[in-house]
């Protein structure tokens, strides 16, 4: 059950009264939530029973890296499995109450584990749905997986970044920017949110 954000001194941030369900993994959802966290969103961070990818990065004896840390600051943990029915209704119940829901899993996860965005609009009208992909979701690149590097290849800013002795700089991460966490004042609908990496970059090398 999603409860009320207690008064804390983010009581007075922009996103205090938004709650998030925060299905992110290893950076592009992770930040994404990170920046709703930082202005004020409570967020519930939902895992597998094994931890997320980022998480399973850690060394021996460790239970987490510095970046996942990092990113997963101000967040309230649990875990769910939704290939169980149990799991499913429990996420259910909380996407009944919840403001935003964020993945950025591949193409169709979602959807194939019965808790996609038709469903939980179903649920929930008001509820705004973000999906974060490498390469949207149709065309011939749809299930291609993609990571930082993946797509600064793919997109040519690499060519900008790269240099003789480096593989290439890191160019930060794509991210659902914290306004798009608001609905419009009075506005009783939500809505879906598709994030795609590839062609931000290709904008950020154009621009």
């Amino acid at each position: 059950m999603v409860q009320s954000q207690a008064k804390t001194p983010l009581a007075n941030t922009p996103l205090s009264d938004v709650t998030v369900l925060d299905f992110g993994q290893i950076f592009q959802g992770p930040y994404a939530s990170f920046l709703l966290a930082k202005a004020g969103a409570f967020v519930i961070k939902i895992e597998p029973p094994r931890g997320e990818p980022g998480r399973r990065r850690a060394e021996p004896g460790k239970s987490a890296t510095l970046p996942f840390a990092m990113l997963n600051q101000n967040k309230h943990a649990i875990t769910l499995n939704l290939k169980h029915e149990r799991g499913r209704a429990l996420l259910f119940e909380m996407a009944e109450r919840a403001d935003v829901l964020l993945e950025n899993f591949s193409p169709g996860t979602m959807d194939d584990l019965g808790v996609g965005w038709s469903r939980l609009h179903e649920l929930n009208p008001r509820l705004i749905y973000a999906s974060g992909t490498g390469f949207g979701i149709s065309g011939p690149d749809r299930d291609n997986l993609a990571m930082d590097m993946t797509i600064q290849a793919a997109s040519g800013i690499m060519s900008v970044t790269a240099c003789l002795f480096w593989f290439s700089i890191a160019n930060g991460r794509v991210a659902l920017l914290p306004g798009s966490a608001r609905r419009r004042p009075g506005s009783p609908r939500g809505g879906s949110i598709l994030i795609t990496k590839a062609p931000a970059f290709a904008i950020r090398k154009l621009a």
